[in-house]
């Protein structure tokens, strides 16, 4: 990367300012021929939330209204997801965080606030007191669709976990944070392997909380290592311990990091580490998400430690800049995302709206800023 972080930011200003003046609708997943609009998704998807987000972003950084307009209005029309109760699931999380909690920080809307307490409270009532998860999802036919997803827990949620945090703080009402805690302690034991890599799906007896199976999920196989989730676990971790100080949290994230590290080339980010040479498939939101994650775990440490970890987010930014595109051909900026190894050409090597939200995050991050979502104690 021949530039700055600084100006790898504006570059990425400078692009989203003419996607935001392109684009008003508010819950972009991917774009087709180049567009976001040719793209069908509903206000329910699990990525609604992010398009909102990066205009609270972008709002943030520049203080211009036609992004707060836009980020208000992905946050209403996410709101749709509680009134009328469709597709709830755990990534409740990625939805309102984005958005109402985004919104009330940094806006100051108390009726963002309440409906984000509200998700939070919906999040919560997800989870399993005996088996000691949050469920995932209810039954769907995208992952393993002729089985039963009451007992299915996904590395994901421990990214919609600081909903939880969030509230639990708000509220003052500690079973939020309980159930938060519950949940990535069960994560501990059961996804994350010796090694430090992890499982995408654990599938629970519901009654008992016995694992019945470990499925491949968006990953190459069962027992491989799906590096979306990985910098899911990486970048969960670190902020489960930026909300409790548990050590153990922040040990878990330094672990998991440590696979992804190992495993890593200076090119590319395969979508499972465990996957065949060839074809040479890559997901480039992972790269992203575990940048986020390199730098949060860079906050509590020190040293050659935080010195190392600076120069693994260094290689990975390299490979997003390499990735990006600034032209007006296409609204996304991050190429070559991909959502799951088994899911045929139209989801391997496109652009997904989180991985520009993500991008974002990890540049404003190293410029000195702080995450949407929380603000520093």
């Amino acid at each position: 990367m021949n530039i700055s972080y600084s100006e790898f930011l504006e570059k990425v200003k400078d692009k989203l300012s003419w996607v935001a003046d392109e684009v008003d609708f508010v819950y972009p997943y991917s774009t087709i021929d180049g567009l976001y609009k040719n793209c069908k998704v509903t206000y329910h998807s699990w990525t609604a939330g992010f398009y909102g987000g990066i205009m609270w972003y972008m709002y943030r950084l520049t203080k211009d209204d036609k992004y707060k307009k836009t980020g208000k209005a992905s946050g209403d029309n996410v709101d749709r997801v509680l009134k009328e109760f469709i597709e709830i699931s755990h990534d409740l999380g990625f939805q309102f965080l984005c958005t109402a909690v985004a919104e009330n920080i940094i806006d100051g809307d108390e009726t963002a606030k309440n409906r984000a307490i509200r998700a939070a409270t919906l999040l919560a009532g997800r989870f399993n007191p005996v088996a000691k998860y949050i469920r995932a999802w209810d039954d769907n036919p995208y992952i393993d669709g002729d089985v039963s997803k009451k007992g299915y827990a996904i590395i994901d949620c421990m990214m919609n976990l600081p909903l939880l945090y969030w509230a639990s703080n708000e509220t003052e009402d500690p079973r939020f944070r309980q159930i938060a805690n519950i949940h990535a302690d069960t994560v501990i034991k059961h996804f994350i392997r010796p090694d430090g890599s992890s499982n995408h799906i654990v599938d629970f007896d519901s009654e008992t909380g016995d694992v019945v199976a470990t499925p491949a999920g968006q990953g190459y196989a069962v027992g491989s290592a799906w590096t979306r989730g990985q910098a899911w676990a990486i970048y969960g971790f670190a902020m489960a311990y930026h909300y409790t100080g548990k050590q153990e949290y922040l040990d878990t994230a330094k672990r998991v990091a440590g696979y992804f590290i190992d495993h890593m080339n200076e090119e590319y980010i395969p979508i499972d580490f465990a996957q065949p040479k060839e074809p040479a498939y890559q997901d480039t939101s992972a790269a992203a998400i575990c940048a986020c994650g390199l730098l949060e775990i860079m906050k509590y440490v020190s040293g050659d430690e935080k010195e190392f970890y600076g120069k693994c987010v260094d290689r990975l930014m390299n490979i997003l800049y390499n990735n990006c595109d600034f032209t007006k051909d296409d609204q996304a900026i991050l190429q070559n995302c991909s959502g799951m190894y088994h899911c045929g050409q139209d989801n391997i090597h496109i652009p997904l709206i989180y991985g520009d939200f993500y991008l974002l995050e990890a540049l404003i991050r190293l410029n000195g800023g702080d995450v949407l979502f929380y603000t520093e104690d």
